[in-house]
């Protein structure tokens, strides 16, 4: 019956989504580049291997005041535009010479 009394109110255009439905992002568009930002910062301040979720939402803690669950953190990412799909991460003790030349030098039998 809503619906109906939609239709019969404002026409088609009492049939479409109002705007305000659905949950709010933890942080507006116009943080998302200093939002990635410090995320980056964050990976490059890393000693050895990638940065994890949790280590995102002690950042949005800290830095920006909220919490939000880990599910909506990779949300936040996605709409910053980073995501987080990636290789093998490298020890930090790692020689990339030394491995490309056992590389070289191994036989494949």
């Amino acid at each position: 019956m809503n619906w109906v009394k939609q239709f019969r109110t404002k026409g088609l255009e009492g049939l479409k989504d109002q705007p305000g439905r659905g949950t709010k992002p933890f942080l507006p568009a116009y943080q998302h580049s200093a939002f990635r930002q410090a995320v980056l910062e964050l990976q490059e301040n890393k000693k050895g291997g990638c940065i994890r979720g949790s280590d995102i939402l002690e950042l949005m803690k800290t830095k920006y005041g909220v919490e939000p669950s880990l599910r909506r953190v990779y949300g936040t990412l996605k709409r910053a535009g980073l995501v987080w799909i990636t290789g093998r991460s490298i020890h930090p003790k790692a020689d990339l010479e030394i491995e490309e030349a056992f590389k070289k030098t191994s036989e494949i039998k």
